[in-house]
């Protein structure tokens, strides 16, 4: 089934590599709101959730415009602090704070990785101006989603190879390692084609990036798993479609960013 939605990943490539940068920033910034909605169509809301809805939906803009300006201390802590203490102090004076573990945990964990985690693409997009010049942004760019796409590919492989011995895609521990490990060859094949990095470094990014897209995978799965969403409609938008086209990202991109500043640093 996850073959059918890899139409997201050119359109997402070419996103990050056109050469209008405001675009892209607003057109990642839109992924981010495509995956917190589906995310929030799986997970049970109540009417008393709207204006908590509301805020995190708000908090979109502010994270990319942080992100597009480099400003990542307030980027790292504007989810954590300042948006989870506000929907904590709104149903207080609400009154709603009985359901109070119902509605933050589920909200700010969606936030977490559909917008913390995915809003990386664009701290990824301006880190060769202040921490790595000798890079391009394109080559930096396309570096990550190189390592995202075959990480991926390498999971259908293993899919379509266990079809006949498992009913359903299974996530392990031992999977994710062994693609992980698969990874980090082959980023040390490619790192000279994109960027300037020891071996060293491409193998760690490329262990790093290759695991993480199999968790965001994992995650995924577990979720429409749980609220028990029909194979046939996994694709589909409002029943995790859009969650599963960018879950790669939602780990790899964070992981790889700090390598990245690592490295040069």
């Amino acid at each position: 089934m996850r073959h059918r939605v890899w139409w997201m990943h050119p359109i997402l490539l070419l996103i990050l590599i056109q050469p209008i940068r405001p675009f892209a920033y607003i057109m990642i910034g839109y992924l981010c709101f495509l995956a917190l909605k589906d995310y929030l169509t799986l997970i049970p809301t109540q009417r008393m959730d709207r204006a908590s809805v509301l805020i995190s939906y708000l908090t979109i803009p502010l994270l990319i415009y942080w992100a597009a300006t480099d400003r990542y201390g307030l980027y790292v802590t504007w989810i954590p602090l300042v948006v989870f203490l506000g929907i904590c102090m709104l149903l207080y004076i609400r009154k709603k704070r009985f359901f109070f573990q119902d509605t933050v945990r589920p909200l700010f964990w969606g936030m977490m990785l559909f917008l913390f985690g995915v809003g990386h693409l664009v701290l990824v997009m301006v880190t060769p101006r202040e921490v790595a010049p000798p890079l391009s942004a394109n080559g930096n760019v396309l570096y990550l989603v190189i390592l995202v796409q075959f990480a991926i590919f390498i999971s259908l492989l293993r899919d379509l190879f266990l079809r006949p011995f498992q009913a359903h895609y299974t996530f392990t521990w031992t999977s994710a390692l062994t693609i992980g490990l698969i990874t980090a060859v082959f980023s040390a094949i490619v790192v000279p084609i994109f960027i300037v990095l020891p071996t060293s470094y491409a193998l760690a990014i490329g262990a790093s990036v290759g695991t993480a897209v199999i968790t965001g995978q994992g995650f995924v799965q577990v979720l429409q798993d749980n609220v028990k969403i029909p194979r046939h409609w996994r694709t589909v938008q409002g029943h995790g479609g859009i969650l599963l086209q960018i879950a790669g990202y939602t780990l790899s991109a964070p992981i790889y960013f700090h390598l990245i500043r690592l490295a040069f640093i």
